[in-house]
């Protein structure tokens, strides 16, 4: 630490003890000789260099001088990526086993509820969820993390989490309120899409008609609403256009139905998982609205999703829509981690490496508001950083260093720590090795 540092805190300890304790402590960092991609305006650049200060970067460029003191971890020419990102998931919301009942925690749903658009994940997160660790070695630093809808078209509000394993996990609360259309949708509704649009409309409207007439609401003089107050509440904002509506909907005629929704009530609408959205990427594009969807899908899950193609996200963005990768469309809530092949399949069936890149780091930025601190490696940024062994959208590659906000995460699960208790069995009769 510098003299004016050891100075600074014997004279300010006493009023802001805290923040430069964290200062002075910060670790700085240089990953240096790397083919860094940075997701910006500087494109690719091979033999450089990514300084880090603290929880942010400070530079990245080639001949960058390291200071004195700095940790270096030399890439040795292999690929620098922004941390990677699914824009779709139930992440610690959900264990997939406990002891003695065979399922665990799944806090991403309600069904005996009374609350659809109030609902808000942030309070069921366990940033110790064990399947954490296992999606972070696969170069995973953030994630959607969302409810599934139920008994009401409306699910509720996710957040952005990153997955550093501390307590402070939430990024970004309230992200988006999540809803379905669609075949789930109509299921929800009654059993036809045209219920599941109606009842979209009235939602909408009623949350438009409390919000100008709150007081009234409060002396019981306005009409009767399709919903409780709570949720009432909760719909305001995306109702006006404020907060992003992500909505389920797989049929070309489902996002037809949406631009109309997004026309007539100017809401900030992306579309989840569309199978079918190449067929409307002309017209998604001209919405501007974006699309979060499983390139790993080329049979509809539905008859809804009858021309699903694995050219899905290839078409989508020669068109000019905007997309995301996630796994959605699996059946259960898990896996978040192959997001990375899926990646790797779109570039199989014509999508550029490069944009598959982006799909999986600066686009999700885009779409979820975090372009200002994450998505790319530029200065001024968080230090969300993967060095890979080789292709990070190779199913065989794996990360040699993950950071999440500066902090270089361990390498370990534990998969992997069974995977070494057993690896090799002790003699017969012999101490089992211990196990933390």
């Amino acid at each position: 630490m510098s003299a004016f540092k050891k100075n600074l805190l014997s004279v300010l300890i006493p009023v802001t003890a805290t923040t430069l304790l964290i200062e002075a402590n910060a670790q700085s960092i240089a990953i240096t000789n790397g083919r860094i991609h940075t997701m910006g305006a500087a494109g690719t650049l091979e033999n450089a260099t990514i300084l880090i200060e603290g929880d942010t970067i400070t530079a990245v460029g080639r001949n960058l001088l390291v200071p004195e003191g700095t940790e270096i971890i030399d890439a040795d020419g292999q690929p620098v990526t922004p941390g990677l990102m699914n824009s779709y998931t139930q992440l610690a919301l959900a264990d997939s086993s406990a002891p003695g009942n065979g399922i665990g925690d799944q806090d991403y749903r309600a069904s005996n509820s009374q609350y659809g658009a109030a609902f808000d994940i942030r309070y069921g997160l366990n940033p110790r969820a064990m399947i954490i660790p296992i999606v972070r070695l696969h170069g995973i630093t953030r994630a959607i993390s969302a409810p599934l809808a139920t008994h009401d078209l409306f699910a509720g509000y996710g957040a952005i989490i990153h997955l550093g394993g501390t307590p402070d996990m939430i990024v970004t609360s309230r992200v988006a309120l999540f809803a379905d259309f669609g075949a789930r949708g109509a299921q929800i509704a009654g059993g036809a899409r045209d219920a599941a649009a109606l009842k979209i409309t009235e939602a909408i409207q009623d949350a438009l008609h409390f919000d100008r007439n709150r007081s009234r609401y409060e002396r019981g003089q306005t009409r009767d609403y399709s919903l409780n107050r709570m949720d009432l509440e909760a719909l305001v904002p995306a109702a006006k256009g404020d907060a992003i509506i992500n909505i389920a909907a797989n049929r070309a005629s489902d996002m037809r139905y949406l631009i109309e929704l997004k026309e007539q009530h100017g809401l900030n609408i992306v579309v989840r998982d569309g199978q079918e959205a190449w067929l409307m990427a002309d017209e998604l594009a001209a919405a501007q609205i974006p699309v979060v969807l499983n390139p790993g899908i080329n049979v509809g899950m539905e008859f809804s999703g009858f021309n699903a193609t694995y050219s899905n996200a290839a078409r989508l963005h020669a068109a000019g829509v905007l997309i995301a990768f996630s796994n959605v469309s699996n059946p259960h809530p898990s896996n978040p981690e192959i997001v990375r092949q899926l990646a790797g399949l779109a570039v199989a069936h014509g999508l550029p490496w490069e944009e598959a890149l982006r799909a999986l780091t600066i686009n999700p930025a885009k779409i979820w508001g975090l372009e200002e601190s994450y998505g790319s490696l530029e200065s001024g940024k968080d230090a969300d950083i993967v060095v890979w062994d080789g292709d990070p959208l190779e199913l065989m590659s794996y990360p040699l260093a993950v950071f999440i906000k500066g902090q270089r995460m361990p390498n370990d699960s534990r998969q992997i720590r069974l995977r070494d208790r057993y690896q090799t069995l002790p003699d017969a009769g012999g101490e089992p090795p211990a196990f933390h």
